[in-house]
């Protein structure tokens, strides 16, 4: 879920850019730090894959 909103939020970008919202400047910055973003949810989406550790709600009896 955050990963779409991550990609929205990109699409957004460019639609504010396009439409002079923003400068290239502030165009360029957000869009690294959100490609940035989505590459660190990937990263911990992978981990609670591959992690032992299930958090309290598996652990009910």
């Amino acid at each position: 879920m955050s990963k779409g909103s991550c990609g929205e939020v990109r699409s957004q970008l460019i639609r504010a850019f396009d439409r002079d919202f923003i400068n290239e400047n502030e165009f360029n910055d957000l869009k690294k730090d959100y490609a940035d973003l989505s590459k660190m949810i990937s990263g911990f989406m992978k981990y609670l894959k591959t992690t032992e550790h299930n958090g309290n709600k598996f652990n009910r009896s």
